[in-house]
């Protein structure tokens, strides 16, 4: 059983593409992110970035299925692009329109009374203040400031301030870097694991999404299945399995094929599934459609009155 490589290919402008579409669902879910937090003034820690991950990741995910794009590590590096975009947007957004428009604006009538200033002269009122405050301008001004500042969370569970934590300095730039990890990792994996599914290229098409149980074998024989397995000892391997049903836990095989009935490859995947259907991935990879007929062949189908053989 050999592992499988995506080939790495990149057809067309597929990177572009999909560079484009991190830039712009950064741009909206971080913009959503900010609007949520402002007017709804609900966020929920750590979930919010998660979930922001896994649908960036998600509609990343589409466009490389689309696209054919067989390149895992551009999909990393794009998928944590995506995360950093969004985040950069939601503190953008903050920045720009709730800190410079709404209360800087405010703080300068309040100093300047009946003076509309101009965009200049609100950058600069602005920049004065984070310059005294603390020694920086622009947007790393208004972080630090906001930092200096600090901020509360609120457990949901609690039933009173007094369970807010209180979050400031460099613990509020931790807590800022631990969410853009977490929202860049998420998107980076769905991404990834899109990247890494297996690929017909005689048809230029992805392997079916659907599996087939084929075999079944005794969890104590896990070793021993996979060694003959990766040592091409497919014979060997078949005479462990069984199409009986036989009790949990239990090791299962499956098999995942082309949409193509010629291609030559079939994936094989061997899954721990405890009592409860609960399934763990043991080890994945590829033989050949005559492998695959040798391993079947050396099943053991006497006395099948109850054969497990299933489509998903």
């Amino acid at each position: 059983m050999r592992p499988y490589r995506p080939s790495g290919a990149m057809p067309g402008g597929s990177l572009w593409l999909l560079l484009i579409v991190a830039l712009v669902s950064g741009l909206v879910l971080g913009g959503i992110m900010w609007a949520i937090d402002k007017y709804a003034s609900f966020y929920l820690v750590f979930v919010f970035p998660l979930a922001g991950g896994a649908i960036a990741g998600g509609i990343l995910a589409l466009v490389i299925k689309s696209t054919k794009m067989q390149n895992p590590t551009m999909a990393v590096v794009v998928g944590l692009m995506a995360g950093v975009v969004m985040y950069g947007a939601y503190h953008g957004a903050f920045y720009y329109i709730t800190f410079r428009n709404d209360y800087i604006r405010s703080e300068y009538s309040a100093s300047y009374p009946g003076k509309t200033p101009t965009e200049a002269q609100l950058d600069d009122f602005m920049n004065e203040g984070l310059m005294y405050r603390v020694q920086d301008t622009g947007f790393v001004g208004y972080l630090k400031y906001t930092a200096s500042n600090g901020f509360s969370i609120t457990s949901t569970t609690g039933s009173s301030s007094s369970s807010d934590l209180e979050i400031k300095d460099t613990g509020a730039f931790i807590y800022w870097g631990v969410e853009i990890l977490l929202a860049s990792i998420v998107a980076a994996v769905i991404a990834r694991n899109a990247a890494k599914e297996p690929f017909d290229e005689a048809t230029n098409t992805w392997f079916d999404s659907r599996h087939q149980v084929v075999a079944l074998a005794p969890n104590k024989s896990r070793k021993a299945l996979l060694r003959a397995l990766q040592e091409g000892q497919f014979q060997e391997a078949g005479a462990m399995l069984t199409q009986q049903q036989i009790k949990y836990p239990r090791i299962e095989v499956w098999t995942r094929r082309s949409s193509n009935p010629a291609a030559p490859d079939v994936m094989l995947l061997l899954k721990i599934v405890q009592r409860n259907k609960r399934a763990n991935n043991l080890k994945s990879g590829m033989v050949s459609v005559s492998e695959l007929d040798t391993i079947l062949k050396a099943v053991d189908t006497e006395a099948m009155s109850n054969p497990v053989v299933s489509n998903l």
